[in-house]
């Protein structure tokens, strides 16, 4: 499907891949054409997908006029790699009726080093996650803030004092339980904006903080310099292209410790799930509903959710998949 659009024919001429590409069918030379016009869209939207400054991908999401346009066993945006598309992913985020008519495709040519055999998914290496996030995350951003300008509603995602509990202790136990360093890290720099009137970068306030501190000399917290953009409440910048405030980059370490997010999906059999650098909790279970009192009484069910997760994720990319890895998390959790 990229190859018949004239805006990811141009990436694929920018990035040296694909040259003057022609097509006939019988005989007849077939035309490039624009997928929005095609499939009508409606709230489209080009995004340019970036990492350090180089251009990673490029795709085009919207709403179509008629429910699922490509057909009833795809649903979400189509992640393709020179051309062929892998797969379709909504993200974890739950659209609502607007989801069948969603229609998306993102071209990342990076993600060819993680395709499968029969390269109809990715897989995602013991030791390589952060890497594949770094092409696999800014899909997920973009599709999230074009949900958000697109006021498509999804299930709220919940961060509260009880996820932050839960961050901490998982913090505790990640030396006897090392497969969940390929999910949450530590300090890692990272590149975020100091308002300056003489600065060269249009931006805008985003609502949400974390903690960051300056790399080199300067005291850890908020007086230190501008924090990174987080869950917690507060404005840090974000660049944009048609921002009022002007801005210039400043190195920063950002906080990266274990991210907990409580998503309320009654109508998933899942009591958890990873999503990026997330494990998400399904406040919606059944299960949970049954358990009566405040966040010690709940505190099993959330920790044999996590367990589960990310089991079943380490499963899917690695056929020695350790099969007592809930049993080792639950007593490395209760050894502390």
């Amino acid at each position: 499907m990229p190859l018949f659009d004239t805006g990811f024919l141009d990436l694929y001429s920018k990035l040296g891949r694909y040259q003057n590409l022609k097509f006939t069918v019988d005989g007849q030379i077939i035309t490039p054409g624009n997928l929005s016009e095609e499939f009508r869209l409606e709230k489209a939207k080009d995004i340019y997908l970036e990492r350090s400054n180089h251009l990673i991908g490029y795709g085009r999401l919207g709403l179509s006029k008629n429910e699922y346009p490509i057909g009833e066993e795809v649903c979400g945006v189509l992640i393709s790699v020179f051309g062929k598309v892998v797969k379709a992913d909504l993200f974890n985020q739950f659209p609502g009726r607007e989801g069948p008519r969603i229609f998306g495709l993102v071209e990342v040519p990076g993600l060819v080093k993680y395709l499968n055999t029969p390269k109809s998914d990715f897989i995602r290496p013991r030791g390589k996650h952060k890497e594949f996030e770094d092409y696999y995350g800014p899909i997920r951003d973009c599709f999230k803030s074009w949900l958000a300008e697109a006021g498509i509603q999804t299930l709220e995602i919940d961060v509260t004092a009880e996820t932050r509990k839960i961050e901490k202790e998982i913090a505790r136990i990640l030396e006897d339980i090392p497969e969940l360093g390929e999910f949450f890290g530590f300090r890692a720099p990272k590149k975020v904006l100091r308002s300056d009137d003489g600065g060269d970068i249009s931006a805008i306030e985003h609502e949400g903080i974390e903690a960051s501190f300056p790399i080199g000399n300067g005291h850890r917290g908020k007086k230190g310099g501008p924090p990174d953009i987080g869950p917690d409440p507060g404005q840090a910048l974000i660049e944009d292209g048609k921002g009022l405030t002007r801005a210039t980059p400043i190195s920063r370490a950002a906080r990266r410790g274990p991210k907990i997010a409580f998503v309320n999906a009654p109508e998933k059999l899942e009591m958890g799930w990873v999503e990026g650098n997330t494990i998400s909790i399904n406040t919606g279970h059944p299960v949970l509903n049954k358990i009566k009192g405040g966040y010690k009484e709940k505190r099993v069910f959330y920790f044999v959710a996590i367990g589960c997760a990310v089991q079943r994720f380490l499963a899917a990319q690695d056929e020695k998949a350790d099969l007592m890895f809930i049993d080792r998390l639950l007593s490395a959790l209760g050894s502390k």
